[in-house]
C-alpha cells in the first residue's frame, strides 16, 4: 500500500468517527467533541499545559469563529475550549526536582498549575477571548478548590469528584485569587520549566511538542493505545 493510500484510509477514517461525532452531538445538546483539528458544527477542545500556547490557540480560535460567522455557521453551536493540564505541570516539575536535585518547598509545586491556569484566565479575560478555560489532570484537591468561579469548566474524574463532595472544604470562589508572590517567585526561580509555562512568550508554538510535560503525555497517551491494541489483538487470538 503506497503512502497516498495510506492517507486517503486515514482521511476516511477521521471523516467517519467525525460525522458519528457531530450526528451524536445533535442528539445531545451538551456533548463536547474532543479532538484534533477543525469541527463545524460542534465544541473543539485543545489540551495543553502552556500559557503562551493557550493564547496562542485562543488567537487562533478567534480567527476561526470570525470565519465561522461570515460563512453563516451556526454560532450556537460552535464553541471553543482550551483545556490547562494543570496536573501534568506539577508532575513534569516533579521530576525535575528529584532529577536536578532542586531544594524547594514541596508544597509549592502543587501551585505551578494553578499558577498557570489562573495567569491565562487573566489574559483570556482581559482580551475578551471566546474560548472557554477547561482544567484537567487532577492530582489533589487544589486542582478544583482554587479554581473555582464563573466562565470556567471542571472536568475532574469521577472519584475525584466523590472525594470532593464527601470534603469539608469550603465551596467559595477562588479563581480571581491569585497564587502567592513567594511562591510564584521561588518556581520561577528554581525551574526554567515554569517560566516556559507560565510566561506568555517564553516559548514558541512550534516547540511545544519538545516541551517536557507535551512528550511525557504523548507517551503515556501512546503507550495507553499501544495497550489497546495488545487488548484487541489477545481477544483475537482467543480459541473459538
Amino acid at each position: 500500500m503506497d503512502s497516498a493510500h495510506r492517507e486517503d484510509l486515514k482521511r476516511n477514517e477521521l471523516e467517519e468517527a467525525l460525522g458519528k461525532g457531530i450526528h451524536y452531538a445533535e442528539d445531545h445538546k451538551r456533548m463536547i467533541l474532543y479532538g484534533v483539528g477543525g469541527v463545524l458544527g460542534a465544541a473543539l477542545v485543545a489540551a495543553l499545559t502552556v500559557t503562551g500556547i493557550a493564547v496562542a490557540l485562543g488567537e487562533a480560535f478567534e480567527r476561526g469563529l470570525d470565519r465561522a460567522k461570515k460563512s453563516g455557521a451556526d454560532m450556537t453551536r460552535l464553541h471553543p475550549y482550551m483545556t490547562l493540564m494543570v496536573g501534568r505541570l506539577d508532575d513534569l516539575l516533579q521530576r525535575v526536582m528529584v532529577k536536578e536535585q532542586i531544594a524547594i518547598d514541596p508544597g509549592y509545586i502543587a501551585w505551578a498549575g494553578i499558577a498557570v491556569f489562573k495567569r491565562a484566565h487573566e489574559i483570556f479575560r482581559k482580551r475578551g477571548f471566546r474560548a472557554s478555560l477547561l482544567a484537567a489532570a487532577y492530582r489533589h484537591h487544589l486542582h478544583w478548590s482554587q479554581l473555582i468561579g464563573p466562565g470556567v469548566i471542571l472536568t475532574m474524574p469521577y472519584p475525584w469528584w466523590k472525594q470532593f463532595e464527601a470534603s469539608d472544604i469550603e465551596v467559595e470562589e477562588t479563581l480571581d485569587r491569585p497564587v502567592r508572590p513567594e511562591m510564584v517567585e521561588a518556581l520561577q526561580r528554581k525551574f526554567k520549566d515554569f517560566n516556559l509555562a507560565y510566561d506568555e512568550g517564553a516559548i514558541a508554538p512550534e516547540v511545544f511538542a519538545s516541551f517536557g510535560a507535551s512528550v511525557h503525555t504523548l507517551n503515556q497517551f501512546l503507550g495507553g493505545f499501544q495497550d489497546l491494541l495488545g487488548l484487541v489483538r489477545e481477544r483475537m487470538l482467543l480459541p473459538r
